[in-house]
């Protein structure tokens, strides 16, 4: 009798879930913007669940998309020869992006979509550390800032620049970038007009890349 007494007053494990307790924090986030999360929404995998693309994936991502948005920029055929030049032969171009650099000249609607790419280098360039901060949902990439800043750089010199975000840090962001695109695809109304979906769903796909949780252009 002692001894079940003993068990039963023993404190037990209460510790919450590193998924949930990222969701809530991401809930109250959403809160502090004004927007009602959908508590519902199930968790993303935890950390160790996850399988974060390396910082060559990533790398050699922002290269193929800074060639793609060069392309849709019509930038002259001298500087785009002098890009492919300077960042190699490696580039992992998607079907899609292989579609699109076939062509001379792009439809308005597919260089926009290209175009929004450079919210998904920002991204990348925030996951490894070439940018000290992502900057808020309300901020459009700034595209001149960008060229510059990986335009003019190798493989091997952002390879050796890279100071790769902590993977809780990036699964947190992601957690809240999930919650923001599902409501913007099923509660439209529930976001403040100040916030640009378009954003929202570009860094959400590509958050959910870098988590290993879909592949490029799904």
């Amino acid at each position: 009798m002692l001894g079940l007494l003993k068990t039963w007053m023993m404190p037990k494990n209460t510790s919450m879930p590193a998924s949930m307790s990222r969701k809530l924090s991401s809930e109250q986030q959403l809160k502090q913007l004004g927007i009602k999360a959908d508590k519902s929404l199930l968790c993303l995998p935890d950390v160790s669940e996850c399988q974060f693309r390396s910082v060559s994936d990533i790398v050699h991502r922002l290269q193929s998309l800074m060639l793609l948005t060069a392309h849709a920029e019509e930038l002259p055929s001298a500087v785009i020869d002098a890009l492919y030049l300077r960042t190699g032969a490696q580039h992992s171009f998607t079907l899609n992006e292989q579609h699109w650099l076939a062509k001379t000249h792009l439809t308005p609607a597919e260089k926009q979509i290209c175009m929004w790419r450079y919210e998904s280098i920002k991204l990348l360039l925030w996951a490894i550390g070439h940018l000290a901060e992502l900057g808020k949902v309300t901020e459009g990439a700034n595209i001149i800032e960008l060229s510059r800043l990986i335009q003019w750089q190798n493989y091997d010199e952002l390879l050796a620049g890279a100071r790769p975000l902590n993977p809780v840090a990036l699964l947190d962001t992601a957690d809240l970038y999930h919650r923001m695109s599902h409501l913007g695809r099923h509660q439209p109304r529930a976001l403040p007009a100040n916030i640009n979906l378009l954003i929202v769903n570009e860094r959400y796909a590509c958050l959910s890349w870098l988590i290993g949780e879909s592949e490029w252009d799904e």
